[in-house]
């Protein structure tokens, strides 16, 4: 079974039948876009760098089998007998015949997939005020990136009273903002 991409949900079936099923291995691997395909036991997931996947994994049954299970039984003839409410009973839908897992699948990355970009919007100082306040649009990608620390450096005048030298100039930097 191939082609699981950019689906909300798919279905696939375990090898051998109860009570020796056999496990399914779930690989994750980089890619460039969000896909997956099986091939025999193992189950290949594969994200671009920097992505976050929520998915609920949940056990699915063949149509045979729903009549096994007490709790559709108990259900009334009208859920049963919908195609719809079947279906989604055999892939797993339900979570009260298949409870589900989440998983998070995660493609780590060493640094941001993309360089923080700032669009600088405009800078305002009241008269006679000592700070300034900086107007601005950061953009990030945010799956890849945990923080952004702002680093900001300029040139201090000097101008002491009590020290008989000439105005001097000092550079300075201080972190901004993380």
């Amino acid at each position: 079974m191939t082609g699981h991409d950019a689906t909300e949900g798919f279905t696939t079936a375990y090898a051998g039948r109860w009570p020796k099923v056999q496990p399914i291995r779930l690989d994750l691997t980089g890619r460039r876009v969000l896909g997956s395909d099986r091939r025999g036991r193992v189950l290949t997931v594969g994200l671009p760098a920097g992505d976050l996947q929520r998915v609920r994994l949940s056990s699915s049954l063949r149509s045979e089998e729903l009549d096994l299970l007490a709790v559709w039984r108990k259900l009334s003839p009208e859920l049963t007998g919908d195609p719809v409410v079947a279906e989604a009973a055999k892939d797993g839908w339900l979570w009260s015949l298949a409870p589900y897992d989440d998983i998070l699948l995660v493609h780590a990355v060493p640094r941001p997939v993309e360089a923080p970009r700032v669009y600088l919007q405009r800078v305002t100082r009241d008269p006679g005020e000592t700070t300034a306040t900086l107007h601005a649009e950061l953009r990030v990608h945010g799956s890849s990136t945990q923080s952004v620390t702002a680093e900001a450096s300029w040139t201090e005048h000097l101008d002491e009273l009590l020290v008989p030298t000439q105005p001097q100039t000092e550079p300075s930097a201080a972190i901004g903002f993380t």
